[in-house]
């Protein structure tokens, strides 16, 4: 299939059936790509960065979502320390949990002269460490299946392994925007342990090394896990025409999870993901979402407004952007397209990655899976699903 033949329609906005992609050999001239742990001791500095625990031992069929993981400050020094065994945080020991220090913007945490240690022009976009968030992860350290929301992800890896798994956009992974974070969509699934549920699904695996840089399409499901002392880089690219339906979406979810907590149906304290650093507030949340529509209402107005370009036109820059940086590489001898993965051999990697996993006494993989219950989560977990809430801006367009 010819790169015209794919990118198309909504193609476009999404990647279509190229699917995720590693390239390989295309970083060789970044500073970046020789960053170790010294390196970013030198770099950070004594600065005190939030650290995120887990446990090295994994109860199956639970999923541990960022608001149930302890927490503490260090500096980067500290944490490598401690990754090495050399010294311990209270009851957190390395050879009992995992740490990540994880999504911590560039612009903030390193000198502005050492940001163009990382740089994406030579995959044709404008964008360098500014744009940049790093992931610093020991072993087994992972963050839970979702998907975001907004554009399209690149992720180059520096510094050690890891495993990412991928889904496309169609597999049911049983959604959740509980707990709450802008722009993340979360699996009720717990990956690690490979349930059935995953038998209907399509999965992609592939480890990243260091000088791999992985391309995730527009709303591709993923599930990453560190495989020994990791660190890498990411950034979000806009991909204009979807994130503006996204962004009304966005603005309905936070303002009903507003109204749910406060009538008292969700506990916001234990419901929202440390990166949302405010209270989620109806006042503030309605004013953003009239602001939304009235975006939505000025692209309507100028589609009829002959002597204006439509929208489509006015937001093309970075939706040439993202069917560009794909079609680049479609044939480039740098890419190495992401292979779907059997159950078996899905499973058998999980279980030889470097968690323990403590599967329940009585397997359920012969399980077939019936309905669900409507329990009190689950009917919120309906309501607040990202289907109900393009039905939401759709009727609230219309009137």
């Amino acid at each position: 299939m010819t790169g015209e033949a794919v990118m198309t329609g909504e193609a476009v906005m999404t990647g279509g059936e190229v699917g995720p992609f590693v390239l390989r050999g295309c970083i060789e001239d970044w500073a970046a790509s020789r960053w170790t742990p010294d390196t970013l001791v030198s770099l950070f500095g004594d600065q005190r960065l939030s650290v995120r625990f887990g446990p090295r031992q994994h109860d199956c069929g639970r999923v541990l979502f960022e608001p149930q993981c302890p927490r503490l400050d260090a500096s980067l020094a500290d944490f490598f320390e401690w990754a090495d065994g050399k010294r311990h945080f209270g009851e957190l020991r390395a050879d009992s949990h995992w740490g990540y220090v994880d999504y911590k913007y560039l612009f903030d945490t390193i000198p502005p002269d050492r940001l163009k240690d990382v740089d994406w022009t030579a995959f044709g976009l404008d964008a360098d460490g500014t744009d940049s968030a790093v992931w610093i992860g020991t072993a087994g350290a992972y963050t839970p299946c979702h998907y975001d929301t907004y554009g399209f992800n690149l992720h180059a890896q520096l510094f050690g392994k890891k495993r990412w798994l991928l889904f496309p956009p169609s597999d049911d992974l049983k959604a959740t925007r509980i707990p709450y974070e802008d722009s993340s969509v979360f699996s009720n699934l717990d990956i690690l342990s490979c349930p059935v549920e995953l038998s209907s699904t399509h999965p992609h695996m592939v480890e990243l090394e260091p000088g791999d840089v992985l391309y995730v399409p527009p709303h591709w499901w993923h599930f990453v896990q560190c495989l020994d002392l990791s660190i890498s880089v990411n950034a979000w690219m806009p991909v204009a025409q979807l994130d503006a339906q996204m962004r009304q979406q966005e603005a309905c979810t936070r303002m009903l999870f507003a109204l749910l907590c406060r009538n008292g149906l969700i506990d916001q304290q234990s419901a929202l993901c440390p990166s949302e650093t405010e209270t989620v507030a109806c006042e503030d949340t309605l004013a953003l979402l009239n602001a939304v529509a009235a975006d939505v209402d000025e692209q309507v107005d100028d589609l009829t407004d002959a002597s204006e370009p439509p929208p489509a036109k006015k937001q093309r820059q970075s939706d040439d952007t993202h069917s560009a940086f794909v079609r680049r590489f479609l044939n480039s001898t740098h890419r190495r397209p992401v292979a779907v993965v059997d159950m078996t051999s899905l499973k058998t990697a999980l279980e030889n990655g470097p968690l323990h996993l403590l599967r329940p006494s009585a397997p359920d993989d012969d399980i077939v899976p019936t309905r669900q219950e409507v329990t009190e989560q689950r009917f919120l977990d309906c309501l607040l699903h990202p289907h109900v809430m393009s039905a939401l801006a759709a009727v609230i367009n219309r009137t």
